[in-house]
């Protein structure tokens, strides 16, 4: 039947017994479906300065009984040096661009004729001085030849600039009154199209305490770097000088905030602006916000765990009682040896003085080292030897929080003014390292707290080690890492991996085991499209990526016994994922644990030998 179709019908009308018929025409109009479009995605993401894109090569078209003849992509909020782009071959559907964002497919075509063309249509932005993140919407429209019209769909296509600075704080830096000069972001981005900046420009753009509050930055950061501040210790602080955008990001990435008035305005939160310039173009204003607060709180001393031998180091570090994190802590530390033969020493080094950041170092060496000295004397390297017994008194500035393990050296915190101490920590120091005898696959993981679950993954064929034959237990986990042990520890796989972000591509080594965790959801990356791999993992992070990996194998991780930290309250994103992981156990022996101030450190890295508990413990746990 045509569309358009002549019928008539006939009415037979009667009058005294004679019958007059009436012919009366009527047009009959076809029913036709509307052509549909089913777009694949909601969201692109174009980097500015690359080539073209196909902006949705899973998208289809829909239609019945009918050719298509028009089809028209548009960039509604179009700027300018924005192209729209496809290639229609030799058949007789030929495409317009009109220059101001739309591109224009007509001529008669089949439904898959114009789909396989919808599916290869490319965005591109030429424009080089786009210097803020930009959301373009393009638009879809298709016409069939019975001139029926589809509904218009649409796609976010996510503009990143060549130039720009973002911050990571989204919760915002907070600065205490008993405490000294915090980081603005420790986690700031910056990036630039030539991989240059030259300029950068940081101000707190709301101060309430003129004269108290300063920005500052220490000369180990930028000297020997091209790069010189201007405005050190005042409200705006500026750097000049061509470096690296990573150069760059390092620097700003350790400028601080102090306040040094006695009697703080403590609202509003201050506010921190960034910019960046290379020469051409100044990126976006990148916000930062300081919250002042006042807090009284106990610190305490801990050691990390490592054991000391002639020739290694051992850090004393300093965490509050409550788990919260300062910069400056006035009080003191008293470090004492309390084993060890006369002919072992220990000596004690200073490191960070004046930076707000405090690090005390514990070496042990043999006697010779330190002949001719005598207690608190210095060495021929200028650190200071003490023997056994003896007490070194510190001044510490900045807590760091840190675990610690009981040994054998002791460092006590004391408060200023008075004799009685808040907390002990200790650790061993020991004359020589005693030959290992097991049959360890790693010559660094002998002895190892950790060593048997590095082993267990080890011999599963789930873990390896480095070049040297090194397991390197105490390193930090990357983001790619962990998709590589995630992969194998859980036999993950998946019929339709796709690459799911923009800084993720077949070159990188662990490529294929991203894209695949993405595909089965157990990834999502960041916000802004990407994934980071060479990030270290955080704390946080694993409890998402083993939970939901273990839930690919069946275990219902929703079905535990509600768990909080302090530091990781029911509000927090991965709080199902930490409380999950907190009770689950195997053997009596649970998956995570928290510090021993009560605390599980979220934003912590984590190591490749806690990693190795985390997997082997959640393996078990599965039944693998």
């Amino acid at each position: 039947m045509n569309n358009y179709s002549l019928r008539s019908f006939i009415v037979h009308l009667i009058i005294g017994g004679l019958v007059f018929p009436f012919f009366q025409p009527f047009t009959v109009i076809a029913a036709d479906e509307v052509p549909e479009i089913y777009l694949s995605t909601s969201a692109q993401v174009y980097t500015q300065g690359e080539a073209a894109v196909v902006i949705d090569s899973g998208a289809t078209l829909l239609d019945t009984g009918s050719d298509l003849v028009t089809l028209i992509i548009s960039i509604t909020d179009f700027e300018g040096d924005e192209t729209l782009a496809v290639d229609t071959g030799t058949g007789a559907i030929l495409a317009s661009n009109d220059g101001a964002g739309t591109l224009t497919l007509s001529g008669t075509g089949s439904v898959i004729e114009y789909q396989g063309l919808l599916q290869s249509i490319t965005y591109e932005n030429t424009d080089t001085n786009i210097s803020t993140d930009t959301t373009r919407t393009i638009s879809f429209q298709v016409m069939d030849e019975d001139l029926n019209f589809s509904a218009i769909s649409t796609l976010d296509l996510s503009i990143v600039p060549l130039l720009s600075i973002s911050t990571v704080d989204d919760d915002g830096t907070r600065f205490f009154v008993e405490g000294g000069p915090v980081i603005v972001d420790t986690n700031l981005l910056v990036t630039s199209s030539n991989g240059e900046i030259e300029s950068a420009r940081v101000e707190i753009t709301n101060v309430q305490n003129s004269g108290n509050e300063k920005l500052s930055i220490h000369s180990y950061y930028y000297s020997g770097k091209g790069v010189t501040p201007s405005g050190n210790g005042t409200s705006l602080l500026t750097f000049s000088g061509t470096a690296s955008s990573s150069t760059y990001q390092e620097i700003l990435r350790n400028v601080m905030y102090e306040h040094t008035s006695n009697s703080p305005t403590y609202s509003p939160d201050r506010t921190v602006t960034m910019t960046v310039n290379d020469g051409i173009t100044e990126s976006e204003v990148s916000i930062s916000t300081i919250g002042i607060e006042s807090e009284t709180y106990t610190a305490e001393v801990e050691i990390d765990d490592s054991t000391l031998t002639p020739g290694e180091d051992i850090d004393i570090e300093v965490v509050d009682g409550d788990g919260s994190t300062h910069s400056k802590i006035k009080d003191e530390v008293y470090v004492e040896v309390k084993n060890g033969s006369e002919e072992e020493r220990v000596k004690l080094t200073e490191t960070g003085v004046n930076t707000g950041v405090f690090r005390a170092t514990l070496s042990a060496y043999d006697d010779e080292d330190c002949e001719d000295h005598d207690d608190y004397d210095h060495d021929d390297n200028g650190k200071l030897c003490t023997d056994k017994g003896d007490t070194i008194k510190v001044t510490y500035e900045d807590p760091v929080d840190e675990d610690g393990d009981e040994a054998e050296i002791t460092a006590t915190k004391v408060v200023a003014g008075s004799s009685s101490s808040s907390s002990t920590t200790t650790t061993t120091v020991k004359k020589e390292e005693e030959e290992c005898t097991s049959s360890s696959a790693f010559p660094d993981t002998c002895d190892h707290s950790l060593a048997e679950y590095i082993e267990d993954l080890f011999d599963d064929g789930i873990v390896g080690g480095y070049a040297d034959g090194e397991f390197k237990a105490d390193n930090d986990v990357t983001r790619g890492q962990m998709a590589t042990f995630v992969r194998r520890a859980f036999d993950l796989t998946s019929d339709t991996p796709g690459n799911c972000f923009s800084d993720v591509n077949e070159t990188h080594t662990h490529y294929e085991d991203i894209i695949l965790l993405c595909s089965l959801g157990i990834t999502k990356g960041y916000a802004d499209g990407t994934y980071r791999p060479d990030d270290p993992v955080k704390r946080d992070e694993v409890t998402k990526f083993v939970s939901l990996a273990m839930e690919k194998n069946g275990v219902i991780i929703t079905d535990f016994d509600d768990h909080s930290f302090p530091d990781t309250p029911m509000e927090n994103p991965f709080h199902e994922y930490i409380s999950f992981l907190s009770t689950a156990e195997k053997d009596g022996i649970r998956v995570i644990n928290g510090y021993k101030d009560g605390n599980f450190g979220p934003k912590d890295t984590i190591t490749r030998g806690q990693m190795a508990k985390v997997i082997s413990v959640s393996r078990a746990f599965v039944g693998m």
